[in-house]
């Protein structure tokens, strides 16, 4: 795969949707928050799940798919955390919307705004990005018409780390490194939510996406019980 068609491919991760719940069934329930960053919930770090996150999209997008599971509803899980798949967009601001059905008791995390290291056939690889690339974000994420994340704590959702294992890209190419905003986010009540992100970098990115980079994403999810088939 050329250098060129992967950076056009993986610039559809960078942004998530948020989500602002409109909740049906449970009207009297309010959302549960989302994880405090520094926090390990279902045992992993921001950091931890983000790497976990990127082993199912990346392998899969680039038709190398690996082993996970997945619920009755399609998501591709961990345990009782959802990878929550992100819509389809170019990151040019063109608006972007899918819709999730969820388990009660599920927990989901996603990416919200990310950049990629590669390593090359003859062994270099792209340094990390200036962080103040990430710290200076123009950025909301809603909830329930709640903030969640906004330019005022956005660096409180930053992970830099090294993707273990490198994800091969073919040709002798492989992603090595990631430096992303991402979160996760406590099960929601029974009913119809809506997360919403707009984000847009301020200071140019590089080298593998766009010099910015612009989403406006929303995920429209429906939180209902598996349901059961007719006694015989």
């Amino acid at each position: 795969m050329s250098a060129n068609r992967t950076a056009r491919l993986l610039r559809r991760l960078p942004v998530v949707a948020a989500v602002a719940a409109v909740l049906l069934a449970v009207p009297a329930y309010s959302s549960p928050p989302a994880s405090p960053p520094q926090s390990h919930p279902h045992g992993n770090s921001l950091a931890d799940w983000l790497n976990t996150y990127l082993q199912w999209y990346l392998n899969t997008l680039v038709g190398n798919p690996t082993s996970f599971e997945t619920d009755v509803n399609g998501n591709t899980i961990v345990g009782k955390m959802v990878l929550l798949n992100v819509p389809n967009v170019p990151g040019d601001g063109t608006p972007g919307s899918i819709d999730i059905n969820l388990l009660p008791g599920e927990s989901f995390t996603v990416p919200l705004f990310t950049d990629y290291g590669f390593q090359y056939p003859d062994g270099s690889q792209d340094p990390f990005q200036d962080v103040k690339i990430f710290k200076t974000l123009n950025i909301a994420v809603k909830l329930d018409g709640k903030t969640i994340i906004s330019g005022k704590n956005v660096f409180d959702f930053y992970s830099k780390f090294s993707v273990d294992p490198p994800i091969d890209l073919g040709g002798g190419t492989s992603v090595v490194w990631a430096q992303a905003i991402s979160m996760i986010h406590d099960p929601l009540s029974v009913g119809h939510h809506k997360l919403t992100l707009d984000v847009v970098n301020t200071i140019p990115q590089g080298p593998a996406f766009p010099t910015f980079a612009e989403f406006h994403n929303t995920w429209n999810i429906t939180v209902a019980p598996q349901k059961c088939g007719p006694k015989h």
